[in-house]
């Protein structure tokens, strides 16, 4: 299974890790002797030549009192971007769907579903839905702004 929103961006948590020591004044020695490794190790993590393994980075969060959602920083991917605009599409096409359903179902004088729709009507004039008590007037000033044939 494979979650594209789970694409951990190392260098920044790394970065937000030694925020949090630089916030509380601790040494890469001290570091070192907590997360049980050494200072070079720990210099090469700071430096972004290496990145800390989950044990030590789950040890970090638990010493500093953070959740790791607050410690790890997800990497903004393109496949991220790609699997919004589908969502935003098919959000689209469910709402015109819905649209061309509820416009038919006015016209023939079908069943509109009485909770979302008792209270609207398809307007041919305007091509929009508008609420059943301003009905006759949105289609008398329709009616009014049409330009006049002679």
């Amino acid at each position: 299974m494979s979650d594209f929103s789970l694409i951990l961006d190392k260098e920044k948590t790394t970065e937000q890790m030694f925020k949090v020591c630089d916030y509380y004044k601790v040494k890469n020695i001290d570091i070192a002797e907590f997360l049980d490794t050494s200072e070079v190790e720990v210099s090469m993590w700071k430096s972004g030549k290496r990145f800390p393994g989950w044990d030590k980075i789950m040890l970090f969060a638990y010493v500093f009192d953070l959740s790791l959602d607050e410690l790890i920083i997800r990497k903004k991917s393109d496949e991220n971007d790609f699997i919004n605009d589908i969502r935003s599409k098919i959000e689209k096409v469910n709402q015109k769907n819905l649209h061309k359903t509820l416009k038919r179902k006015s016209l023939n004088n079908e069943n509109l579903n009485p909770d979302r729709y008792i209270n609207v009507r398809w307007n041919p004039l305007v091509q929009d839905w508008v609420p059943i008590e301003k009905y006759n007037e949105i289609i008398e000033k329709s009616l009014e702004n049409r330009p006049k044939t002679e």
